[in-house]
Formats: C-alpha cells, sequence, structure tokens
C-alpha cells in the first residue's frame, strides 16, 4: 500500500493536502474520476481493496479506468491422512485427497488407484522389527479401521498412488502408537484436523522384507517404508 500514489485534496483554505491511505472510501475514488484525476483515483480503489479485497464498488470503479485488481491465487490442492491407535490391535485412519493434489507425481496420477500403506515397528529380540500392509482405498476421502496390528507398537500410515506396478507415498501421518492392554477412550466421530501440505517420498527400487530388523532411527524408519512401498507389486 505504501507504494501506491497518494491522492491530493485541497482544503477549504487553499492548501494542498494528502489524503492518508487508511481514510480512503470507493467514493472519493469515484469523485477522483469524475474529476479526471486518474492516477489518484486508482490509488484510493487500490487502498480500499487492500483493506477490503471484496469491495464490490471499488472493483467497479477499477474497472471503469480499465484496471482490475489481480485475483486472489488459489490455494493448492491438499493430501492429508490422520491415524489414531482405538485398541492394542487396532488403529483408525482417516484421509483426504483433494483434486490435482497427486499432480507432482506425473499426469497418470490423476487416476491412479489409491492404497493406505501401514508400517508397524515393535521391539523384538533382534532389534526393531518392521511388517507391512497395503490395503486398496476405493474414495479419495474416508475412514478405515486397520485390523490385526502388534499390541505396543508404533505405526507409520502413509497415502500412495499405484502408478504402473509402483506404490508411490505422497502424504504421511504422524506416527501413532497401538496401547499395550485395554482400549483407549476414543469418541467415534474424528475432530476437524487442519490439513497440512503434502510431502512427496521418492521411492527406491528395493523392498525391504516383509519383517525384518532396522535400526530405530526415524531416518531407517522412512527409508525402509519408502524402499518397500517402491518394490511392493514386484516383490
Amino acid at each position: 500500500m505504501n507504494d501506491l500514489p497518494i491522492a491530493r485534496f485541497t482544503d477549504e483554505d487553499g492548501d494542498d493536502n494528502a489524503l492518508p491511505v487508511e481514510f480512503a472510501t470507493a467514493t472519493m475514488g469515484h469523485v477522483l474520476a469524475a474529476q479526471g484525476r486518474v492516477d489518484e483515483a486508482r490509488a484510493v480503489f487500490s487502498a480500499v481493496l487492500a483493506r477490503d479485497p471484496d469491495d464490490a464498488s471499488a472493483h467497479e470503479g477499477l474497472r471503469a479506468l480499465g484496471t482490475e485488481a489481480p485475483a486472489a491465487e488459489a490455494p493448492a490442492p491438499q493430501a492429508f491422512v490422520r491415524a489414531l491407535g482405538m485398541s492394542p490391535s487396532e488403529l483408525l485412519a482417516h484421509w483426504t485427497v483433494e483434486p490435482g493434489a497427486t499432480s507432482h507425481l506425473g499426469a497418470a496420477a490423476a487416476s491412479a488407484p489409491l492404497a493406505l500403506l501401514v508400517t508397524s515397528l515393535r521391539v523384538g529380540p533382534a532389534g526393531v522389527l518392521t511388517s507391512h500392509q497395503a490395503i486398496p482405498l476405493d474414495a479419495a476421502e474416508g475412514e478405515r479401521v486397520v485390523r490385526g496390528l502388534d499390541p505396543a507398537s508404533t505405526h507409520l500410515v502413509a497415502l500412495a498412488a499405484r502408478l504402473g506396478d509402483r506404490l508411490v507415498p505422497f502424504a504421511h501421518a504422524a506416527a501413532t502408537t497401538t496401547p499395550t492392554d485395554a482400549p483407549q477412550p476414543f469418541a467415534v466421530a474424528l475432530p476437524a484436523w487442519p490439513a497440512p501440505a503434502a510431502a512427496a517420498v521418492p521411492a527406491t527400487p528395493s523392498a525391504s522384507a516383509d519383517e525384518t530388523p532396522d535400526a530405530p532411527s526415524a531416518m531407517s524408519v522412512e527409508s525402509a517404508h519408502a524402499r518397500w512401498a517402491a518394490g511392493l507389486a514386484s516383490s
């Protein structure tokens, strides 16, 4: 707003004064336009729209001057997934994939089948053991209970698109755990989770075994997840 031309007016004493932009109104802009003071009118209309982008009179004034305010940039499509441990052997996953959210994966991803990838980690005699599930999804938004999980385990849940013979993850949930014994208090209706920006994970050609020891670090967990997802269809 500071870069806009400043409208000026002559007061009752004949002094020339600047009009502060915070006092600009669309009516002032129309008056200046009628007087042929086009630059000042444009500045006033622009100042009004900087405060209120929906001011119809200011939009009309800019159109009459042959200038229209730039359209607001549309938000980028979102894809997100959330997971919550419900019982020692179950978690609830909730996902949303807006149209266009997989465009960074290529044109084929727009119509690619979706899948829910679940990587589970538990401590065994040999260290941290991982196991995997790939669950086909038939909708771009929904909820699903994942069963058959180990108690006291950590689970990584991701959304993936099937591109040819590969499953490519493109959105990840924060890690969740299943409790050790009794089910936790849980409301059936999920809260309205905010949608974070989708994070694409590059796939690598090798696949991990169905249950193999891994070092218990976040980097190795993400790497194992991506390797398995990339080679799942061909393994």
